[in-house]
């Protein structure tokens, strides 16, 4: 879309939610800010509180995804639905940028992902647990989402698919990358080429890098355990799990 373009989405965002300002910066962004009264109830329960939210919009909407800050301070920074640097984590990078991209809406943004993640906040916060089967956060949510996507119930499958779809070509003809053994086209193939073909890559490489610095610092943590055994001359002539793990996930 072009600047001018977005134009009927602020517009229709500015008469559903008022006072906000909209401000341009000179690489293309645009920035809203402004309340946010949040006022909504799941399963009986009302929560209600006023926040203020900042909204950066990519030149490229909604190729790439807005990012949603809450500057009124009401959002603890230790929680664990935020990236660092402060964006709220409103759901899987692929997941948002699927529907942003088959029905672009900033009311629908507010209304659905961010409205859900500002009633999850304050239903955990009071009730110390999630509503409506909230996902995990981090690489367990992003494996739930594909999981679902692939219609795969093996998260190392789910992650060799991800990491396939968004580095590879696709060849129908060559065994499908899930490891299996089939041929891609007889196996998850359609699911592939639905998530290329998509536009979203962009969202399914966020999470892809998202797992791999996750597995990562596991791999680190596990090295730091490894070598304090050792330092206390104690040998376990075992694999680490996060060994066994990674000649599974890389096989």
């Amino acid at each position: 879309m072009t600047g001018a373009s977005l134009e009927p989405l602020f517009a229709e965002l500015f008469a559903s939610y008022g006072d906000l300002e909209c401000t341009s910066r000179e690489d293309g962004r645009t920035v809203i800010t402004g309340p946010y009264a949040l006022d909504a109830s799941y399963d009986g329960i009302r929560l209600a509180e006023d926040f203020d939210l900042q909204l950066t919009i990519p030149a490229n909407y909604p190729k790439s995804l807005p990012r949603a800050r809450e500057l009124s301070g009401i959002i603890v920074p230790s929680y664990e639905h935020l990236f660092v640097g402060g964006d709220l984590c409103l759901g899987v990078q692929g997941e948002l940028l699927i529907a942003q991209l088959k029905d672009p809406s900033l009311v629908r943004l507010y209304d659905g992902p961010v409205r859900s993640y500002l009633y999850s906040y304050l239903f955990h916060e009071r009730y110390g647990r999630y509503p409506f089967g909230d996902r995990a956060h981090g690489t367990k949510g992003i494996l739930q989402f594909y999981s679902e996507f692939f219609g795969e119930t093996d998260p190392i499958r789910t992650w060799r698919l991800l990491m396939s779809t968004c580095t590879e070509e696709y060849r129908g003809h060559l065994p499908c990358p899930c490891g299996s053994g089939i041929a891609g086209r007889k196996c998850h193939g359609d699911a592939v080429l639905r998530l290329k073909r998509s536009g979203a890559i962009s969202g399914a490489k966020d999470d892809l890098k998202e797992t791999l610095r996750e597995f990562s610092r596991a791999r680190a943590e596990s090295e730091k355990r490894r070598l304090a055994f050792k330092e206390a001359g104690i040998d376990l002539n075992v694999p680490d799990p996060i060994d066994v793990f990674f000649r599974q996930l890389l096989a």
